[in-house]
């Protein structure tokens, strides 16, 4: 019999993680959001930034509603379920959204066949047309099954005009059809597998994994059986899933269950896969719920906290953060040691340097159980049991030729073909290995190298989305020049910038960013904050103690035009005239006329003050100014170039500057008004926004 926990019985401890407060003691945000559980039944939604407790807040929501009946706590995948279920009270049950999905489909004959949605594409295809030969066919096929799954994913129409070109059917269109004859054939498909997938479930229970959630909610099974819903890292649903949530909570009909969804929007890894990253804010809207901030980093040390602040500025570091270390160092110059984790972007240099470390003695445990299988599964395929260095050589060539010449649409493939890239480079890495000494290799060897890499207890190497969830002392970024190169476009910008949130708050007390050689030669640098701002709290501080007499910091009348528009000598923070001056400087160089004139005003007014005098300033102010200017510094640049009516526009978003194709609605010679997506903007003459006082952040026109 299970029991539940009632409002007399014994409190039950609650296994908190580390990063909890100290103590145990929710902090303040997070009493504010348990607080809420208990007021009403209002929906609420939790923004929790890395290493903010966000679990164990969970957990205690949990134990909260233990008395009501039909709770359920989605986690993102199995791992996650096993690990929070054992803190659960027995009422509550942890599942995963497919884990749910399938209960509710509840046969007993079910068959999982992951390549359903081929098989019936194949079906339908020989019935309709006249695919030609094998390789056309199998290309049609995967294109039908690619435009099949962005459409349930995304809660698309089967006549989305953007399901053809994402899909890379139009790609295959013979040069006698019309395009539009072409789409609708897709659509004509599309609409045939919508029918087939369901009819397939009903007769023999064959379904694949995205059918353990579309099927429920198409055929209106388990709606509104969950009273409340507890979901975590909801920043990684895709529209399907979260309308899966909406169907079995009811939440958006009459009589509806609850929904506490948490997340974070600078931690959305998995768009590749359909992740919505505005999911929270639209999730928000549609249920009028209440938001809540989990913004204190418990995990983090202050200058990991500021590091990661480059990328969101809602991290915040907790007030008993000890300072920590951020270093940046040259990759070849570290001295690796046992207790370490490095994490990079890719498998590639991972192996590499798990092989040297292997070399000079050092053991190392490569996460990620999935690469070692892919590799294995590759070399089989490709390379015979034993192989010389040049039988190698032509097979990786014949490998990169292959992938190179893949259609790669920047929309739906880029990742996958990022994958295949890396992938090559990671056998390429382990199979030289084994032709190192004879200039013979084998299969056999390959394989043993994997199994060396495999030590618990070692050096952990990891790829940044295999390290999510996870902290360690020491973290070493590697590579982590990678994360200043341009990507294709916008959305796949957006995506990085949360891959290196991720990775820059994996850290408790060191982080070190670590560069090739070429990159650390060429001074290309992920942070350049000046040194005399690393000392300033990102907050402000209590009343400082009462200054010495003779030691006042000096207010200065700065009433210049551009001063009284974003004002920095007006603060309660005090801080000497040579440090202010080492800030400013940099900024009046800017590539923003006014930007560099405010710089030039505000240094003026110090040009009699000597280096070690105070001055009342507004420091965040300061290093708002400082930030922006790197950010414009290395801002992102249009990929795609600038039509014939478009205008290049800086924006700020997610701590990143980019430049975006802006569309001319109207010009003359006081102002240009442009328009980037809903947005629109008036400009002056110097680029500034036409009419508003200037400030650093704003949006920046190029002349």
């Amino acid at each position: 019999m299970t029991s539940t926990l009632r409002s007399q019985d014994p409190p039950v401890p609650l296994p908190l993680p580390a990063t909890d407060p100290p103590g145990r003691t929710p902090s303040p945000q997070q009493q504010a959001f348990l607080d809420a559980v208990n007021r009403d039944r209002r929906h609420l939604i939790l923004r929790a930034t890395a290493g903010s407790g966000k679990t164990s807040t969970l957990i205690h929501a949990a134990w909260q509603l233990s008395d009501e009946p039909g709770t359920m706590y989605f986690a993102y995948n199995k791992h996650a379920a096993q690990d929070v279920a054992g803190k659960l009270p027995p009422a509550v049950k942890a599942r995963t959204l497919h884990g749910h999905g399938l209960s509710i489909l509840g046969r007993q004959d079910l068959t999982i066949q992951p390549d359903k949605a081929a098989l019936l594409a194949a079906e339908r295809l020989d019935e309709q047309d006249n695919p030609g030969g094998a390789a056309r066919r199998e290309a049609l096929i995967q294109a039908i099954v690619r435009a099949f799954q962005m459409q349930r994913e995304q809660l698309l129409l089967s006549a989305d005009p953007g399901l053809a070109e994402r899909s890379r059917w139009n790609a295959l269109k013979p040069g006698s059809d019309a395009l539009s004859h072409w789409e609708r054939r897709l659509a004509g498909h599309l609409s045939a597998l919508e029918r087939r997938t369901a009819e397939t479930w009903q007769h023999s229970g064959l379904l694949d994994y995205t059918d353990m959630l579309w099927l429920p909610w198409r055929l209106g099974l388990g709606f509104g059986q969950i009273t409340t819903a507890i979901v975590d890292e909801a920043q990684d649903l895709t529209p399907l899933r979260w309308q899966f949530l909406f169907h079995v909570t009811g939440a958006l009909g009459k009589r509806p269950g609850r929904m506490l969804a948490c997340g974070d929007p600078s931690q959305s890894i998995y768009q590749f896969s359909g992740a919505d990253p505005q999911g929270l804010t639209r999730a928000a809207k549609r249920l009028n719920a209440e938001l809540y901030p989990l913004s204190v980093s418990w995990r983090c040390a202050r200058e990991i906290v500021r590091a990661a602040q480059v990328v969101s500025d809602f991290i915040q570091p907790a007030p008993s953060a000890p300072a920590g270390e951020v270093r940046q160092v040259q990759g070849s110059q570290v001295n690796w040691a046992r207790g370490e984790a490095v994490i990079c972007r890719y498998n590639a240099p991972l192996l590499k340097l798990g092989l040297e470390l292997l070399h000079r003695g050092l053991p190392v445990m490569l996460n990620g159980r999935q690469l070692a299988e892919a590799v294995t599964r590759l070399a089989s395929e490709a390379l015979p049991a034993t192989f010389s260095s040049t039988q190698l050589s032509d097979v990786l060539k014949t490998l990169r030729t292959a992938q190179q010449q893949q259609h790669v649409d920047k929309h739906t493939t880029a990742r996958a073909d990022e994958q295949q890239r890396d992938l090559i480079d990671s056998l390429e890495i382990l199979a030289q290995q084994t032709c190192q000494s004879t200039g013979h290799g084998s299969l056999n060897a390959l394989t043993q190298q994997l199994t060396a890499l495999s030590q618990p207890g070692g050096i952990e190497l990891s790829t940044i989305h295999r390290a999510k969830g996870r902290e360690w002392p020491q973290v070493t970024l590697l590579n982590a020049e990678h994360f200043l190169a341009t990507v294709a476009d916008a959305d796949e910008t957006l995506e990085e910038s949360c891959v290196l949130f991720v990775a820059l708050t994996r850290a408790k007390s060191r982080l070190t960013l670590a560069y090739s050689d070429e990159a650390w030669e060429d001074r290309r640098r992920l942070l350049r904050s000046t040194p005399a701002l690393a000392a300033l709290p990102r907050t402000r501080p209590p009343a400082a103690e009462p200054v010495q007499a003779g030691n006042l910091p000096l207010q200065l009348d700065a009433a210049t035009p551009l001063l009284r528009q974003y004002p920095l000598y007006s603060g309660p923070d005090a801080l000497s005239a040579g440090t202010i001056r080492q800030v400013l400087g940099p900024i009046t160089r800017s590539l923003r006329p006014t930007f560099a004139q405010w710089a030039e005003e505000a240094l003026e007014h110090l040009r009699r003050q000597p280096e070690g005098v105070l001055i009342h300033i507004d420091a965040q102010r300061l290093r708002l100014a400082e930030q922006q200017h790197q950010r414009s510094r290395m801002a992102i640049p249009v990929i795609s170039g600038l039509q014939a009516q478009e205008r290049a526009v800086l924006l700020t978003v997610a701590g990143l500057a980019r430049w975006k194709a802006a569309a001319v609605l109207s010009q003359d010679a006081q102002h240009v008004r442009v328009q980037y997506g809903p947005d629109t903007w008036a400009f002056g003459p110097d680029g500034e926004l036409h009419a508003q006082p200037f400030h650093p952040a704003q949006p920046y026109l190029r002349p």
